[in-house]
Protein backbone atom coordinates (compact mmCIF):
# COMPACT_ATOMS: atom_id res chain seq x y z
CA UNK A 1 0.00 0.00 0.00
CA UNK A 2 2.85 2.37 0.70
CA UNK A 3 4.22 1.95 -2.83
CA UNK A 4 0.85 2.88 -4.28
CA UNK A 5 0.57 6.02 -2.12
CA UNK A 6 4.07 7.18 -3.05
CA UNK A 7 3.33 6.72 -6.75
CA UNK A 8 0.08 8.67 -6.45
CA UNK A 9 1.57 11.70 -4.72
CA UNK A 10 4.63 11.79 -6.97
CA UNK A 11 2.46 11.99 -10.10
CA UNK A 12 -0.37 14.21 -8.83
CA UNK A 13 1.59 17.51 -8.63
CA UNK A 14 2.66 17.15 -12.26
CA UNK A 15 -0.85 16.35 -13.46
CA UNK A 16 -2.64 19.05 -11.50
CA UNK A 17 0.02 21.59 -12.43
CA UNK A 18 -0.69 20.90 -16.09
CA UNK A 19 -4.39 21.78 -15.75
CA UNK A 20 -4.06 24.85 -13.55
CA UNK A 21 -6.06 27.84 -14.83
CA UNK A 22 -4.31 30.73 -16.59
CA UNK A 23 -5.40 33.80 -18.50
CA UNK A 24 -4.98 34.17 -22.24
CA UNK A 25 -5.38 37.08 -24.67
CA UNK A 26 -6.72 37.47 -28.21
CA UNK A 27 -5.85 40.73 -29.99
CA UNK A 28 -7.48 41.97 -33.21
CA UNK A 29 -6.64 45.17 -35.09
CA UNK A 30 -8.00 47.08 -38.05
CA UNK A 31 -6.44 50.13 -39.71
CA UNK A 32 -8.11 52.70 -41.95
CA UNK A 33 -6.23 55.42 -43.81
CA UNK A 34 -7.06 58.27 -46.16
CA UNK A 35 -8.60 61.70 -46.36
CA UNK A 36 -11.49 62.29 -43.96
CA UNK A 37 -14.59 64.45 -43.87
CA UNK A 38 -17.45 65.02 -41.46
CA UNK A 39 -18.87 61.62 -40.55
CA UNK A 40 -15.96 59.56 -41.87
CA UNK A 41 -15.71 56.14 -40.30
CA UNK A 42 -12.95 54.22 -38.55
CA UNK A 43 -13.01 51.19 -36.29
CA UNK A 44 -14.15 48.05 -38.07
CA UNK A 45 -15.78 44.64 -37.81
CA UNK A 46 -14.14 42.01 -35.61
CA UNK A 47 -14.68 38.37 -34.74
CA UNK A 48 -16.65 37.64 -31.60
CA UNK A 49 -15.08 35.53 -28.87
CA UNK A 50 -15.82 31.85 -29.48
CA UNK A 51 -17.13 30.40 -26.18
CA UNK A 52 -15.58 27.04 -27.11
CA UNK A 53 -12.21 28.61 -26.24
CA UNK A 54 -13.09 29.31 -22.62
CA UNK A 55 -14.66 32.08 -20.52
CA UNK A 56 -14.40 35.71 -21.68
CA UNK A 57 -13.41 37.84 -18.69
CA UNK A 58 -12.74 41.33 -20.09
CA UNK A 59 -12.89 43.33 -23.32
CA UNK A 60 -10.82 46.42 -24.09
CA UNK A 61 -10.93 48.81 -27.06
CA UNK A 62 -8.20 51.33 -27.91
CA UNK A 63 -7.35 53.68 -30.76
CA UNK A 64 -4.06 55.04 -32.04
CA UNK A 65 -3.76 57.39 -34.99
CA UNK A 66 -1.50 59.74 -36.84
CA UNK A 67 -2.14 62.16 -39.64
CA UNK A 68 -2.08 65.80 -40.61
CA UNK A 69 -4.16 68.86 -41.30
CA UNK A 70 -3.33 70.52 -44.59
CA UNK A 71 -4.08 74.02 -45.92
CA UNK A 72 -3.20 75.15 -49.43
CA UNK A 73 -3.50 78.86 -50.36
CA UNK A 74 -2.91 80.23 -53.86
CA UNK A 75 -3.51 83.41 -55.93
CA UNK A 76 -6.23 83.43 -58.54
CA UNK A 77 -4.11 84.77 -61.39
CA UNK A 78 -3.35 88.23 -59.93
CA UNK A 79 -0.73 89.73 -57.65
CA UNK A 80 -1.17 91.36 -54.29
CA UNK A 81 -0.44 95.06 -53.80
CA UNK A 82 -0.79 97.58 -51.01
CA UNK A 83 -4.26 98.34 -52.32
CA UNK A 84 -5.19 94.77 -53.08
CA UNK A 85 -4.37 92.79 -50.01
CA UNK A 86 -4.23 89.03 -50.07
CA UNK A 87 -4.39 86.55 -47.26
CA UNK A 88 -6.34 83.86 -45.48
CA UNK A 89 -7.36 82.85 -42.00
CA UNK A 90 -8.23 79.24 -41.31
CA UNK A 91 -9.29 77.00 -38.49
CA UNK A 92 -9.72 73.24 -38.32
CA UNK A 93 -11.23 71.15 -35.54
CA UNK A 94 -11.64 67.38 -35.58
CA UNK A 95 -13.30 65.17 -32.98
CA UNK A 96 -13.26 61.39 -32.59
CA UNK A 97 -15.90 59.18 -30.98
CA UNK A 98 -17.08 55.57 -31.20
CA UNK A 99 -19.87 53.16 -30.35
CA UNK A 100 -19.43 49.51 -29.36
CA UNK A 101 -21.17 47.00 -27.07
CA UNK A 102 -20.52 47.70 -23.41
CA UNK A 103 -19.59 51.36 -23.95
CA UNK A 104 -21.74 54.50 -23.52
CA UNK A 105 -23.82 55.44 -26.55
CA UNK A 106 -22.30 58.47 -28.31
CA UNK A 107 -23.16 60.95 -31.05
CA UNK A 108 -20.19 62.05 -33.13
CA UNK A 109 -21.43 65.64 -33.38
CA UNK A 110 -21.38 66.22 -29.62
CA UNK A 111 -18.12 67.37 -28.03
CA UNK A 112 -18.93 65.62 -24.75
CA UNK A 113 -19.06 62.25 -26.53
CA UNK A 114 -15.62 62.57 -28.15
CA UNK A 115 -12.55 60.81 -26.73
CA UNK A 116 -10.22 63.15 -28.64
CA UNK A 117 -10.42 66.66 -30.14
CA UNK A 118 -7.65 68.24 -32.25
CA UNK A 119 -7.66 71.99 -33.11
CA UNK A 120 -5.45 74.00 -35.47
CA UNK A 121 -5.70 77.56 -36.80
CA UNK A 122 -3.45 80.00 -38.62
CA UNK A 123 -3.05 82.93 -41.00
CA UNK A 124 -1.14 83.64 -44.19
CA UNK A 125 -0.58 86.81 -46.23
CA UNK A 126 0.58 90.40 -45.86
CA UNK A 127 -0.36 93.87 -47.05
CA UNK A 128 2.16 94.07 -49.90
CA UNK A 129 3.79 90.77 -50.80
CA UNK A 130 2.46 87.43 -49.69
CA UNK A 131 4.36 84.25 -50.38
CA UNK A 132 1.72 82.37 -52.29
CA UNK A 133 1.00 79.56 -52.85
CA UNK A 134 1.28 78.51 -49.22
CA UNK A 135 1.18 74.89 -48.13
CA UNK A 136 1.23 74.15 -44.44
CA UNK A 137 0.50 71.09 -42.36
CA UNK A 138 -0.04 70.31 -38.70
CA UNK A 139 0.53 66.84 -37.20
CA UNK A 140 -2.27 65.26 -35.23
CA UNK A 141 -2.25 62.27 -32.94
CA UNK A 142 -5.74 61.18 -31.90
CA UNK A 143 -5.75 58.21 -29.59
CA UNK A 144 -7.46 56.58 -26.68
CA UNK A 145 -5.82 54.27 -24.16
CA UNK A 146 -7.42 50.86 -23.73
CA UNK A 147 -10.65 51.05 -21.77
CA UNK A 148 -12.64 48.02 -20.62
CA UNK A 149 -16.23 47.43 -21.69
CA UNK A 150 -18.77 47.40 -18.86
CA UNK A 151 -20.21 44.13 -20.22
CA UNK A 152 -18.76 41.34 -22.36
CA UNK A 153 -22.13 39.90 -23.42
CA UNK A 154 -22.14 41.48 -26.87
CA UNK A 155 -18.73 40.02 -27.70
CA UNK A 156 -19.46 36.33 -27.07
CA UNK A 157 -20.52 34.17 -30.02
CA UNK A 158 -19.34 32.91 -33.40
CA UNK A 159 -20.35 35.96 -35.44
CA UNK A 160 -19.07 39.52 -35.79
CA UNK A 161 -19.04 42.60 -33.58
CA UNK A 162 -18.65 46.20 -34.77
CA UNK A 163 -16.66 49.08 -33.35
CA UNK A 164 -18.16 52.13 -35.05
CA UNK A 165 -15.77 55.10 -34.94
CA UNK A 166 -16.70 58.46 -36.43
CA UNK A 167 -14.87 61.68 -37.31
CA UNK A 168 -16.49 65.07 -36.67
CA UNK A 169 -15.38 67.96 -38.91
CA UNK A 170 -18.34 70.32 -38.85
CA UNK A 171 -16.49 73.52 -37.87
CA UNK A 172 -13.59 73.82 -40.36
CA UNK A 173 -13.28 77.18 -42.13
CA UNK A 174 -10.96 79.25 -44.28
CA UNK A 175 -11.67 82.97 -44.79
CA UNK A 176 -9.76 84.64 -47.65
CA UNK A 177 -8.92 88.27 -48.44
CA UNK A 178 -8.29 89.26 -52.05
CA UNK A 179 -7.89 87.02 -55.06
CA UNK A 180 -6.98 83.92 -53.08
CA UNK A 181 -8.15 80.33 -53.03
CA UNK A 182 -7.96 78.22 -49.92
CA UNK A 183 -8.30 74.44 -49.71
CA UNK A 184 -8.42 72.51 -46.43
CA UNK A 185 -7.96 68.78 -46.04
CA UNK A 186 -6.78 66.29 -43.48
CA UNK A 187 -5.48 62.75 -43.75
CA UNK A 188 -5.72 60.15 -41.05
CA UNK A 189 -4.35 56.71 -40.28
CA UNK A 190 -6.29 55.17 -37.39
CA UNK A 191 -5.73 51.73 -35.88
CA UNK A 192 -8.46 50.19 -33.73
CA UNK A 193 -7.45 47.40 -31.33
CA UNK A 194 -9.89 44.98 -29.71
CA UNK A 195 -8.54 42.77 -26.91
CA UNK A 196 -10.21 39.71 -25.37
CA UNK A 197 -8.90 38.57 -21.98
CA UNK A 198 -10.18 35.06 -21.23
CA UNK A 199 -9.65 31.91 -19.17
CA UNK A 200 -9.11 28.98 -21.56
CA UNK A 201 -10.70 25.56 -21.17
CA UNK A 202 -8.10 22.89 -20.29
CA UNK A 203 -7.08 20.99 -23.40
CA UNK A 204 -8.57 17.47 -23.83
CA UNK A 205 -5.12 15.75 -23.88
CA UNK A 206 -4.49 16.92 -20.32
CA UNK A 207 -7.70 15.31 -19.09
CA UNK A 208 -6.80 12.16 -21.01
CA UNK A 209 -3.45 12.04 -19.23
CA UNK A 210 -5.19 12.52 -15.88
CA UNK A 211 -7.65 9.68 -16.47
CA UNK A 212 -4.94 7.40 -17.82
CA UNK A 213 -2.71 7.99 -14.81
CA UNK A 214 -5.43 7.23 -12.27
CA UNK A 215 -6.60 4.18 -14.23
CA UNK A 216 -3.04 2.88 -14.27
CA UNK A 217 -2.59 3.47 -10.57
CA UNK A 218 -5.83 1.64 -9.82
CA UNK A 219 -4.65 -1.31 -11.88
CA UNK A 220 -1.32 -1.37 -10.05
CA UNK A 221 -3.09 -1.40 -6.72
CA UNK A 222 -5.20 -4.41 -7.72
CA UNK A 223 -2.12 -6.35 -8.78
CA UNK A 224 -0.16 -5.79 -5.59
CA UNK A 225 0.02 -9.15 -3.72
CA UNK A 226 -1.20 -9.31 -0.17
CA UNK A 227 1.75 -9.90 2.09
CA UNK A 228 1.10 -12.35 4.95
CA UNK A 229 3.74 -13.62 7.45
CA UNK A 230 5.11 -17.09 6.72
CA UNK A 231 5.07 -19.32 9.83
CA UNK A 232 8.34 -20.91 10.88
CA UNK A 233 8.07 -24.56 11.85
CA UNK A 234 10.44 -25.72 14.60
CA UNK A 235 10.66 -29.45 15.25
CA UNK A 236 11.72 -30.91 18.58
CA UNK A 237 15.30 -32.03 18.58
CA UNK A 238 16.18 -30.06 15.46
CA UNK A 239 19.62 -28.35 15.30
CA UNK A 240 17.85 -24.97 15.59
CA UNK A 241 17.20 -25.69 19.28
CA UNK A 242 20.92 -25.66 20.02
CA UNK A 243 21.88 -22.48 18.29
Amino acid sequence: MRKFAIALFSVAPWVFGAISAHADVITQTNTVTGQTSNGSEFGGTFNQFNPALGTLQAVAVSFAGTGSYNVSIALRGTSCTALSRCGAVWGMSTGYSFNAPGYPLTTYTLDADMFGIINWSGTAGSAVAVSLPVDQSHPLDPGMAAENASSVAGYVGIGKVSVDGRVSEDSDFCTVVGAVTCVLSDNLTMTTTLIYDYAPIPEPPVWSILLTVFAGLAAVRKRLPRQTPTPIEIRPGSPRDYC
